[in-house]
Order: C-alpha cells, then sequence, then structure tokens
C-alpha cells in the first residue's frame, strides 16, 4: 500500500509541476494596471460615443412608436410619418457619419471586444443608417459569423431585408411589415415555403414566434 502511495505521490508531484511550466505567468499588480489603463484608452471614448448616439436613436424611435398608437385614419399616418421623416434624416444620417469615423479606425472584432452593449447598440445603429452601401459592408462582415453563432442572426436578417427592399427585391426574412387591410403584415417576402429553413440558418426564432412580437409591437392599424 505504502508503495502505491508513493508512486501516487510522486505522479502528482510531476504533475504539478508539468503544471506550473504550462501555467501562464501571473502579472504583477503595475502590469495589470497598466493593462486596464490600455484597454480604457483604446475604447472609452469610442463606447461613450455609441451609446449617446445609440440614446438619440431610441428616443426618436420611442416617441414616433408612442404616436403611432392614437386613433388615426391611414391618411393621418402617412401625414405623420412623412412629416417626422426630417428628423429620421438628421438624427440618423449623423449617427451614421459619426460611426463609420470610428469604424475607420476600429474593426468590428475590436468594437465588439469592448462591451456587448456596446456592440448591439452599434449594430442598432448601422440598421437605422441611411447608408445602404455602409450595411451592405456591414452584411458581409455578419453572414459568416451569424452562421457561426457568433452574432445574433438579427443583424443579417434586419440587414439584409432592408437592403432587399431597397432594391426593390422580396425580403428574405420576413424582417419587414406594413399595415395591410387593417392587420400589420410582412412585405413581400420571397419562397415563404422555406422562410423557417432560412431563419434557422441564421439561428432566428420562428416566424409565427416573430410575427406575434411585431403586432404586439405596433397594435392595430386602420383598415383601407
Amino acid at each position: 500500500m505504502r508503495i502505491i502511495v508513493l508512486a501516487a505521490m510522486a505522479m502528482a508531484a510531476s504533475y504539478l509541476s508539468a503544471a506550473a511550466q504550462t501555467a501562464p505567468r501571473q502579472l504583477s499588480a503595475q502590469e495589470l494596471i497598466a493593462d486596464f489603463d490600455a484597454k480604457l484608452a483604446r475604447g472609452e471614448d469610442a463606447a461613450a460615443a455609441i451609446g449617446e448616439m445609440y440614446g438619440r436613436d431610441q428616443y426618436l424611435r420611442s416617441v414616433i412608436i408612442a404616436e403611432m398608437h392614437q386613433p388615426m385614419s391611414e391618411a393621418t399616418r402617412h401625414v405623420l410619418l412623412t412629416g417626422v421623416q426630417h428628423h429620421f434624416d438628421r438624427i440618423d444620417g449623423d449617427n451614421t457619419r459619426r460611426l463609420k469615423a470610428i469604424l475607420d479606425h476600429m474593426s468590428w472584432e475590436e468594437l465588439s471586444a469592448l462591451t456587448p452593449q456596446t456592440a448591439n447598440e452599434a449594430f442598432t445603429l448601422i440598421s437605422h443608417s441611411p447608408d445602404h452601401e455602409f450595411q451592405r459592408r456591414m452584411v458581409a462582415i455578419f453572414e459568416p459569423l451569424a452562421r457561426a453563432g457568433s452574432v445574433p442572426g438579427d443583424y443579417v436578417a434586419l440587414l439584409a431585408d432592408d437592403l432587399a427592399q431597397g432594391d426593390g427585391r422580396p425580403q428574405v426574412y420576413g424582417t419587414n411589415w406594413d399595415c395591410i387591410n387593417g392587420v400589420f403584415q410582412p412585405m413581400p417576402t420571397e419562397d415563404m415555403a422555406h422562410i423557417e429553413q432560412r431563419r434557422a440558418e441564421m439561428h432566428l426564432s420562428t416566424f409565427a414566434e416573430y410575427s406575434a412580437q411585431q403586432r404586439q409591437l405596433y397594435g392595430d392599424c386602420p383598415p383601407r
């Protein structure tokens, strides 16, 4: 028994010695402080700027959604949306210019490494951008990451559908909706028989679940 115990102790000592050789070196307090300072200097301004832009973006949209819940005819709704469009042009255009300037000096990988919240806020700004070439560039970056599950599938679906509609093509994932005969419904979407498969490839919720969310968000709409 003693021989077995001694052999086990020798094996454990050998393992611990090997682990000590391969374990990463523990950083000193001063090294950790220097690393923290460098990371903060690299990302503080970008994270703060994106957060401020996101706040303006969301306030703009919360106001218009609240207005759309007011009782109104379809004609009044159209006049409302047309009348406030210049605010979207102003805020979304300014946010796009500022975000593009940030991404000129920082890759998406670097930006998304700041915090998950910053990455999600930046994506929202991209999705609301009036610059379609900028959006196409970001779709090309996001698509392989979404298929691998590294970024939310919405990053691709929302941008791809907006771009398809802008080009006069049916959308792919059914994310854009409109008021049709008193019900919010998806705008023209290609090959509806296989929409669940396309959404699954991007790790999205089912189309039925998304539909329920959309109708709850926007409420009833007046018939034509």
